[in-house]
């Protein structure tokens, strides 16, 4: 007597609106099973799977008996409860099914691989299950696809932070504050770290990573506009920022300049992006510390290696004992060593590299190549397709000579060196102050209580 296997799935939608309960098929299954005189050897029930897949628990226990030899036919109610995938449902049957020696029958089809018929079918039928999945998947898809345009968000398990999902739409909360915070910050020249850290010292029980910083400040969501399978819709919910902060956020958070050297009036600390640890030689970043005085909030920063963030990405010395240091007294620090250089005894020395600067009987070498070069195209010895190639191979050659003479760095250091001549730093703009960092500073190295600074001249 033949040992069978019988089979039965059901989803949940399926169960509730066609009937097939699993119990509906078992009991067909066994009596076709009786009239074979088949010897039942399991029954093997998914409840509540999908048929596109063959990762069900049932399913998998099932291949596993198969292989062990202990299964001889497997008996299913209808092809699509084996599987709705076309490649899934071949698989199945002839590459474990009939690879082991095992039949297979599907009742409502009447097929059964011990004929030739049988077999044929199994292909056929295979289509037209993996036809009706695609088919119901595209219109599950057009379904989200009208909601989307009709300004309804798609809805899941993860609802934006700041938003509940109340009915089918999504309702201000509490929340929408912090958020409004996160862009308003993060727009002003705050890293979405810094965001993150001050967050979650205040809402610990809201803030639970960095990352969700920056999904914050991704998504569109927060505009007003609903998005669904890369298109954009105007929702129905209320907005928490405005467009153009929006786009803000997103051009900083793209382009790799603006991304970590915003505008000179909005980023966070004068020396961002300059300022390293001497005893380890990590980066060094701003931080802002809060505290009441008065019955005021207040805040002050200081500079803080990164070798002592929890993030291990950053860690080049977990043992760094560099101390943290208030932001104020270094920015201090270095505007006074600017400030003692003597800058027309830097001016001088800028001009006389410049003149010393090799090259000069390069470019006259070059300019004799060009005018034989000329001589040669009067005298009909090479056409003009060839002269222009090789001139503009000779100005090139010239422009880089030229430009190795004096570096952009190198004359942006110059103006500004002739600029600030005469002035107090410290009596500055922050911008204008910002501006004197990035032209003349290459590195500021803090090592204890001191500094050194690495100039771009």
């Amino acid at each position: 007597m033949k040992r069978a296997a019988l089979y039965s799935r059901v989803s949940t939608i399926e169960q509730e609106k066609t009937g097939y309960s699993l119990q509906a098929q078992r009991e067909k299954m066994e009596q076709f099973a009786n009239m074979k005189d088949y010897t039942i050897a399991d029954h093997y029930s998914d409840g509540g799977h999908s048929g596109s897949n063959i990762d069900r628990p049932a399913m998998q226990r099932l291949l596993s008996d198969i292989k062990s030899g202990k299964i001889d036919v497997v008996v299913v109610y209808k092809l699509d409860r084996l599987s709705r995938s076309q490649k899934n449902t071949l698989y199945l049957i002839e590459d474990v099914f009939l690879k082991h020696n095992v039949d297979f029958v599907s009742l409502q089809e009447n097929i059964d691989t011990n004929s030739a018929f049988g077999k044929a079918m199994i292909g056929i039928l295979s289509v037209f299950a993996q036809l009706e999945l695609n088919t119901i998947t595209e219109r599950f898809m057009m379904g989200r696809i009208e909601r989307a345009k009709k300004g309804y968000w798609k809805g899941s398990g993860n609802v934006p932070f700041g938003y509940d999902y109340t009915d089918g739409k999504l309702i201000l909360n509490q929340d929408y504050e912090i958020v409004q915070e996160i862009f308003d910050r993060y727009t002003s020249g705050i890293g979405a770290y810094e965001i993150y850290k001050d967050l979650l010292s205040r809402y610990p029980d809201k803030i639970y990573s960095a990352n969700m910083i920056t999904r914050i400040l991704d998504n569109i969501t927060y505009t007003g506009q609903v998005k669904f399978d890369g298109e954009t819709y105007q929702g129905l919910h209320n907005p928490i920022i405005s467009q153009d902060t929006f786009e803000l956020a997103q051009e900083m958070r793209s382009n790799p300049e603006d991304r970590f050297k915003v505008d000179r009036t909005k980023r966070a600390a004068l020396l961002a992006r300059k300022i390293v640890c001497g005893q380890c030689n990590s980066s060094v970043s701003m931080f802002r510390h809060y505290y009441v005085k008065n019955g005021t909030r207040a805040e002050y920063g200081y500079y803080r290696c990164n070798s002592k963030r929890n993030r291990s990405k950053l860690h080049r010395s977990i043992n760094c004992d560099q101390q943290n240091k208030r932001t104020d007294d270094i920015d201090t620090q270095v505007i006074d060593t600017i400030n003692q250089i003597n800058f027309d005894t830097e001016v001088k020395r800028i001009a006389t590299k410049r003149a010393a600067t090799p090259g000069q009987n390069d470019i006259d070498e070059l300019e004799k190549q060009e005018k034989r070069l000329l001589d040669l195209y009067q005298f009909g010895n090479i056409d003009s397709d060839e002269l222009n190639s090789r001139l503009s191979d000779i100005q090139l050659k010239k422009k880089r000579i030229h430009d190795s003479k004096q570096s952009k760095k190198e004359k942006k250091a110059l103006n500004i060196i002739k600029s600030v001549q005469d002035t107090d730093i410290h009596t500055m703009t922050f911008e204008e102050q910002c501006d004197v960092i990035d032209s003349l500073v290459k590195k500021v190295v803090l090592t204890g209580d001191n500094i050194s600074l690495e100039f771009n001249f």
